[in-house]
C-alpha cells in the first residue's frame, strides 16, 4: 500500500532542494542520486516498499514520455520491483504465482 504523504508539500520542497547541488556534470545516475538523497531527506524513513512505489511511478511517468506505456496487454500490477545490494542494482521480475 502506498505511503500517504503531503504532495504538494513534499514536490515544493523538492523543487527547493534539487537546484542547491553544487556540481555542473555528471549523468544519470547522479541525478537518480540526488532526487533519491533529497527525497530521503524530506520523506523520513522511507522504507523498501516506498522506494519500490517511486521506482514504479518513476516508469510510469518515463513511459508516458517514450512511447513504452503500457497498454491493456500488461498490467504493470503483475510486476515487481526487487532491490538486491543495497539500491546498487535494480531488477524488473515477473511476479511468480
Amino acid at each position: 500500500m502506498s505511503r500517504d504523504i503531503q504532495f504538494k508539500e513534499t514536490i515544493t520542497k523538492l523543487s527547493q532542494k534539487l537546484p542547491t547541488v553544487k556540481y555542473n556534470n555528471g549523468d544519470l545516475s547522479d541525478i537518480g542520486n540526488e532526487v533519491g538523497f533529497c527525497l530521503g531527506s524530506i520523506l523520513k524513513d522511507m522504507t523498501e516498499e516506498d522506494i519500490k512505489d517511486f521506482i514504479m511511478g518513476f516508469r510510469h511517468g518515463v513511459s508516458l514520455t517514450n512511447g513504452t506505456h503500457y497498454g491493456d496487454e500488461e498490467d504493470i500490477s503483475d510486476w515487481d520491483v526487487t532491490l538486491n545490494d543495497g539500491l546498487d542494482d535494480l531488477e524488473w521480475n515477473e511476479e511468480k504465482e
